[in-house]
């Protein structure tokens, strides 16, 4: 259709006031209003699910950040705790040493100390023990083919030696 700028003759203008009932009109616009409320109320509805969503992320993730936070304090004390007992080891390692080499030079040093006249003096001093006279020294005759002479008859420190050996076989 032809249009002019003059609006009394547009036809399109009148047309469309002429082809609708005022009724149909009212029902139109009430329609684009719902449907704004309706869009308006959806994206109330979105904007309120959005926010709950973000709530539910907000807190999720908190939760996550605090289980990691406590998961990884847990395993700094136990590493902490771990730490110190290799360190307590490796301190009763090094002390094993140093009395180990203790030892060592104390049985060094009695190993030198093994002295006649130092043991003569101490079992006399100490044990209250005495010289052996010439009476108390017996002689053994020996036979220089066979080494020695011995008797038949098995001494006392004999039988004493068979009687150990045999327990102990």
């Amino acid at each position: 259709m032809a249009s002019s700028k003059n609006l009394a003759y547009n036809l399109d203008y009148e047309n469309s006031y002429v082809t609708t009932s005022p009724k149909k009109q009212m029902d139109s616009e009430y329609k684009k209003v719902c449907d704004n409320n309706k869009s308006r109320t959806m994206s109330n509805i979105n904007a309120h699910i959005n926010n709950k969503l973000a709530t539910k992320n907000k807190f999720s993730m908190f939760v996550t950040i605090l289980i990691i936070s406590t998961l990884f304090a847990i395993l700094s004390c136990r590493y902490n705790v771990i730490s110190e007992k290799n360190l307590t080891i490796q301190r009763l390692n090094i002390d094993l040493a140093e009395a180990q080499t203790e030892l060592t030079n104390a049985q060094i040093a009695l190993s030198g100390m093994v002295d006649i006249e130092e043991i003569e003096s101490y079992a006399k001093q100490q044990l209250g023990m005495r010289e052996i006279s010439k009476n108390q020294i017996v002689y053994v005759e020996t036979d220089t083919m066979t080494g020695f002479d011995s008797p038949t008859e098995e001494t006392i420190f004999e039988k004493i030696e068979n009687f150990v050996l045999k327990l102990f076989n």
